[in-house]
């Protein structure tokens, strides 16, 4: 619904979201927003039903969402949650599927905890991230288990790159 008392806009929606989602990289524009915007007030509910298409840069992934966008449009609180169930990610010229996974979007900060895993002829690479998607801790393991350094090696010598909206190079540069 929408209202006014002819001062103020006020909007308040409750929204089941469904289809296909194309998400790439942006550069941040420091634009400066309109004042006009603190006079929108928001109240707007977020979830979805049925597993969202999300196509990435790298691939794509399926969730289930559920979040809030309150606050005003100048400067809006949100908080979304994205539970992953699946999906089908390329790093290192290698397809990684998303075992489990979940994203906390809000306004402090955001937190990824995600699972992947590549299937390779004698043994799977399995890649934990967690934490602040800019600083994230990874766990990088293999079933069976194998060396770390043997892993990484066959990832890095596998040609491709790991970079996407995650960039998969980076955090495992900064981890080994």
């Amino acid at each position: 619904s929408i209202s006014t008392d002819y001062k103020r806009l006020s909007i308040k929606a409750s929204s089941d979201i469904k289809g296909n989602l194309k998400l790439s990289k942006m550069q941040k524009k420091n634009a400066e927003k309109p004042e006009n915007y603190k006079l929108v007030s928001l109240d707007i509910t977020l979830s979805t039903k049925e597993p969202l298409r999300v196509s990435l840069p790298e691939g794509y992934v399926y969730t289930y969402a559920d979040g809030r966008i309150t606050g005003d449009l100048y400067e809006p609180k949100y908080s979304i949650k994205l539970n992953l169930v699946g999906g089908n990610l390329e790093y290192f010229n290698k397809n990684f599927y998303v075992r489990q996974g979940s994203v906390e979007l809000k306004n402090e900060e955001t937190n990824l905890d995600l699972t992947l895993i590549a299937p390779m002829p004698e043994y799977s690479i399995i890649i934990d991230v967690k934490g602040n998607p800019n600083y994230p801790k990874v766990l990088l393991r293999s079933e069976p288990p194998r060396d770390t350094r043997e892993i990484l090696t066959s990832l890095v010598f596998g040609g491709g790159t790991g970079e996407g909206l995650l960039s998969l190079s980076s955090i495992l540069l900064t981890q080994f």
